[in-house]
C-alpha cells in the first residue's frame, strides 16, 4: 500500500513533476537529469529519489497523470451507447492533448525511451505494468457493454479487443508526437482503428454501421472510389 504523503511532501512532489514538465518541453528528454530536476524543483537529489524515484520513474508518472486525466473526463456509464463510449474515450484523449500539444509530444517521445511508460504489458520476463492499462481497461469496458447490447457477438474477448484498440491508438499517437502526421490525421487513424477492431466481432447490422464509419473517414477521393465501385 502506498504511503500517504504529508501536505508538505505532496507539494514537493508536485513541484518535481511541474519542473519535469518544464524541462522536458524546453530541453528534451536527454537533458532531464535528476540533478537538474532537483535544482529546478528547489530540492535535493535524495529527496527527489525518495518522493518519486529516478528519471524513468518520473516519465512513467507524467504519462500516468496524462492517461488518468483522460480517465477522469471520459464518460463511462450504462446509459451511454457502447460505440459512443468508445468514441468518446478517443475524443477525450484528443481534447486533453490539444490543451498542451508541446508537452504531450515531448512526453510521448520520452515514453519510447522508458520501459513500461506507455505500452501494453508484454509477455516477456521484464514486462512492466503501466499507465496503458487504464486506457485498455476503459476500452475493454466499452467492448463489454457492446457485447451486452449484442452489437458484438462475443467470440472475441472484450479484453482482446480493448488491447487491440489501444494498440491502434498508440501508433498514430506516436506518429503525431514525432510530427509525422497532423492532429486531424491522428484522430482519423485512431477512430479507424477502433471501428476495424470492433468489426472483427460485430453482429451483421453493426458491422455495416462500422464499415460506413470507416468509409466516411477516408479522404474524399478515396470515398468517391468506394461509392463508384
Amino acid at each position: 500500500m502506498a504511503t500517504k504523503l504529508s501536505p508538505k511532501m505532496e507539494q514537493r512532489r508536485e513541484n518535481i513533476l511541474h519542473a519535469a514538465r518544464t524541462l522536458i518541453v524546453r530541453d528534451g528528454f536527454d537533458t532531464l537529469t535528476t540533478r537538474r530536476l532537483a535544482d529546478e524543483a528547489g530540492i535535493t537529489a535524495p529527496t527527489l529519489y525518495n518522493l518519486i524515484g529516478d528519471k524513468n520513474e518520473i516519465i512513467r508518472q507524467l504519462v500516468f497523470d496524462g492517461v488518468a486525466r483522460v480517465g477522469s473526463r471520459a464518460t463511462l456509464g450504462e446509459d451511454l451507447p457502447p460505440l459512443a463510449m468508445a468514441e468518446g474515450i478517443i475524443e477525450t484523449a484528443l481534447s486533453v492533448v490539444a490543451e498542451d500539444e508541446a508537452y504531450y509530444r515531448a512526453v510521448v517521445v520520452a515514453s519510447d525511451r522508458v520501459p513500461g511508460a506507455f505500452a501494453a504489458d508484454g509477455d516477456g520476463p521484464d514486462s512492466i505494468a503501466n499507465a496503458a492499462q487504464i486506457s485498455i481497461s476503459m476500452m475493454t469496458a466499452a467492448c463489454r457493454a457492446a457485447i451486452g447490447a449484442q452489437l458484438l457477438e462475443g467470440h472475441v474477448a472484450a479484453e482482446t479487443l480493448g488491447l487491440q484498440i489501444f494498440i491502434g491508438f498508440r501508433g498514430p499517437f506516436r506518429d503525431w508526437a514525432n510530427q509525422l502526421i497532423s492532429v486531424g490525421e491522428f484522430r482519423r487513424r485512431a477512430l479507424r482503428g477502433l471501428y476495424i477492431a470492433l468489426a472483427v466481432d460485430a453482429a451483421p447490422q453493426f458491422r455495416e454501421a462500422l464499415r460506413a464509419k470507416v468509409i466516411a473517414l477516408e479522404p474524399p477521393f478515396q470515398a468517391g472510389l468506394e461509392e463508384a465501385a
